[in-house]
């Protein structure tokens, strides 16, 4: 787990490192709730969580600590399910694998406060990664996030990333 030091964005992406051949990147819309994107994570494992929709207790909270949580599509409840088990980060994916489209996640009338920082990916690149964690026989792929769309960690200049494992 790498921590450092980034401005707030609206358009980040998910970049997928550790991996034989090109780095692969996929664009991710940052959500309402949550808190804004201050850190970025390098070499930090995606690690989606039991159960997948984690509208209950996550099961593998030991995975999840410390990691980003990847959660079929949800919002206030599962991304504080998600910061229970200790992650330090929650995407959430539209549960249609073919789907493009792209979902504002907006707080609800629960009083449940969320403060990890939350985005939301669409289904089809969802399915991808996903397929990566299989043809890798991983429960988890390792990442940088937030980065921009070249793949660039999104960090203030004075600041370089740590790596913390």
């Amino acid at each position: 787990l790498g921590v450092c030091s980034c401005s707030f964005v609206e358009r980040i992406a998910l970049k997928v490192v550790g991996r034989p051949g090109d780095d692969v990147i996929f664009p991710l819309s940052t959500s309402s709730i949550g808190s804004q994107f201050n850190v970025s994570y390098v070499y930090t494992k995606l690690v989606p969580t039991q159960p997948v929709s984690a509208c209950s207790r996550i099961s593998n909270a030991n995975d999840v600590q410390n990691g980003i949580a990847f959660v079929i599509r949800g919002f206030v409840t599962k991304a504080s399910f998600a910061q229970a088990a200790g992650a330090v980060a929650f995407i959430s994916y539209d549960y249609q694998n073919n789907s493009a489209r792209i979902l504002n996640m907006l707080p609800d009338e629960s009083s449940t406060k969320v403060w990890i920082p939350c985005a939301f990916m669409q289904g089809s690149h969802a399915q991808h990664l996903l397929e990566l964690m299989e043809l890798d026989n991983k429960t988890y792929l390792d990442v940088d996030f937030p980065v921009d769309r070249t793949g660039a960690l999104i960090i203030l200049d004075k600041y370089s990333p740590m790596r913390l494992r």
